[in-house]
């Protein structure tokens, strides 16, 4: 570990808490619903289980396509069960934002910000904890990025496509003819 683990601890710690502030600068015009620990806890969770083998995905794909490995199947479920090593805590700490700043998000906004969230925070984490130097300081921040927002975005198709369903059904079987 690096000696300045202590400062990426903190970096880690000061990312909710801006988007903390951030959610108090947003807030709804008609005041908004307060924030229950379930919309938070439950996004951190999801990011948590979720991100990080896909990321370990996204780079054992490139992996599989750069180098000519004899068994790229056994290399590619390598990555995804130690993508958790240096992807939990970071995507634990992105999920907890996404949850503040979900309600107060456009759909076009909320990929974006996953984004940023989610690649600060693993910036922190693999520069500070992790003593990455800039070549992959940089890919892990991307990976976390790319992570986060497709997460997301799967989140928004998933309840778009519940919102149609629900449509369906209230509009009933004279609407499904």
């Amino acid at each position: 570990m690096s000696r300045s683990w202590p400062l990426a601890w903190l970096a880690l710690l000061l990312v909710p808490v801006l988007v903390v502030v951030a959610a108090a600068l947003l807030r709804r015009p008609d005041g908004g619903a307060p924030l229950r620990l379930s919309q938070v806890a439950g996004p951190a969770l999801l990011f948590a289980a979720l991100g990080p083998p896909l990321g370990g995905l996204l780079l054992g794909i490139a992996a599989m396509l750069v180098h000519d490995d004899p068994e790229p199947l056994t290399m590619l479920l390598f990555l995804l069960v130690m993508s958790y090593v240096p992807g939990m805590v970071p995507a634990l700490v992105g999920g907890a934002c996404m949850g503040v700043l979900r309600p107060r998000l456009g759909a076009a906004a909320r990929p974006v910000a996953a984004a940023l969230a989610c690649g600060a925070t693993t910036a922190a984490f693999g520069g500070g904890v992790l003593e990455l130097r800039s070549e992959g300081l940089w890919m892990m921040a991307v990976i976390g990025a790319a992570s986060g927002a497709g997460l997301e975005a799967a989140c928004l198709w998933r309840g778009r496509r519940r919102r149609l369903r629900a449509r369906t059904i209230q509009a009933g079987p004279r609407a499904r003819a």
